[in-house]
C-alpha cells in the first residue's frame, strides 16, 4: 500500500470492563492507537424502525498492519464510532 493513500487520521479503542459497586459490569473505551488510514464509504442505507428514522454506513477503514487490533476495539473517526466488524 503506498503512503500517500493513506491519508486521514483515526483512533483506535479497546474495552475495558470493570465492575461497580452493584455487580454491574461497566465498559470504558481506552484509547490504543492513532494510525493513518484510507477510507471508503461503499454503501450507507436509511430506514424506518419504531417510528424513528435509522441509518447505517459501511465502511472501510485499511492501515499499515498491526496484529494488536481485534474485531472487540472501535474506531473514532471525525467523532463518529464504527464497529469493527472484520479484520
Amino acid at each position: 500500500m503506498r503512503a500517500s493513500s493513506l491519508n486521514q487520521r483515526i483512533h483506535i479503542e479497546r474495552p475495558s470492563s470493570q465492575t461497580d459497586d452493584y455487580g454491574a459490569e461497566i465498559i470504558e473505551w481506552q484509547p490504543e492507537s492513532t494510525v493513518w488510514a484510507n477510507i471508503r464509504f461503499p454503501s450507507g442505507k436509511e430506514y424506518q424502525a419504531g417510528g424513528v428514522d435509522l441509518h447505517s454506513v459501511a465502511a472501510s477503514f485499511r492501515i499499515r498492519l498491526n496484529r494488536r487490533i481485534t474485531h472487540k476495539m472501535r474506531i473514532i473517526f471525525r467523532g463518529q464510532i464504527y464497529a469493527i466488524l472484520a479484520i
